[in-house]
């Protein structure tokens, strides 16, 4: 069973639920928090590694203030400074890290650009994040038959940019009332100089034909310049359309599983 804990903050945990569809290949969690002065928030996200495409992996993060008022900060981040928990080994050489401005736009831009450190291996990983608020209807705009919530009660929130020692990405800001929902969509890219050479059929360099990459103006590598196209355009698709090709691609491949036992239509029933 669960048992509620305080953080250092005294912020307290009274509900905590994580859950896999193996259906739809992705993972769900929810918490409930409540803080010292009575505030609750509940807290759902989802997310998949899409099946339709393999370098994408998609999240999206939700915050619903049930009871009270007051702000609510998302950040989103790439973090290039992951070590093995066993060994406390660091498996990457972070060569650059970026927070990409976009003037105008609410999407979050950032990227890393690294290698491995035994065989120098190119990795670029791009993250595009875009966030909105909406609010209750309690509070928001109605039409003049009182019907239906205007268009105005759901914002874009503007990305502001954060970079810290090997992470970058963008923080999301909104004063929320009771419920009031925050939103943040996130779209991970990831490309290696593996995927480069294995879609040109090159055979792999030697050591010593291994060069840094050449920078872009923008001190990004080619690699990852491309990497953040494709970001943001999985951002621009959007996330529903994007988790609905996964399970498409996942219904295609359990059409095609089945358990059969031969023997009795009662013993195939019980497995069904």
């Amino acid at each position: 069973p669960f048992e509620p804990f305080r953080t250092r903050d005294g912020i307290q945990s009274c509900h905590y639920g994580r859950s896999l569809d193996l259906a739809q290949a992705c993972i769900g969690r929810t918490a409930r928090l409540v803080d010292r002065a009575g505030r609750v928030l509940h807290i759902q996200s989802q997310r998949f590694v899409s099946l339709a495409d393999r370098h994408l992996a998609c999240m999206r993060y939700e915050v619903t203030m049930e009871a009270g008022a007051g702000n609510v900060q998302l950040n989103s981040f790439v973090d290039g400074d992951v070590i093995n928990r066993d060994s406390g080994a660091r498996h990457l050489d972070i060569l650059g890290v970026h927070a990409l401005a976009r003037h105008g736009s609410s999407l979050g831009v950032a990227g890393i650009d690294a290698c491995t450190i035994s065989s120098r291996i190119p990795i670029a990983v791009a993250l595009a994040s875009a966030a909105f608020a909406e609010s209750a209807d309690s509070h928001s705009g109605h039409d003049p038959a009182g019907s239906e919530p205007c268009a105005a009660s759901r914002r874009l929130l503007k990305p502001s940019m954060h970079r810290r020692h090997h992470a970058a990405g963008h923080q999301f800001r909104a004063y929320l009332r009771a419920g009031d929902r925050l939103v943040l969509e996130k779209y991970a890219v990831y490309s290696t100089g593996r995927d480069v050479r294995a879609a040109c059929a090159e055979p792999k360099p030697a050591p010593w034909e291994m060069s840094p990459t050449p920078l872009s103006p923008s001190g990004l590598s080619p690699l990852l310049c491309a990497a953040c196209r494709s970001a943001e355009a999985a951002a621009r698709v959007g996330y529903d359309l994007l988790f609905a090709a996964h399970c498409r691609e996942w219904a295609t491949r359990w059409s095609r599983c089945d358990v059969r036992i031969w023997g009795p239509d009662r013993d195939q029933f019980g497995i069904r």
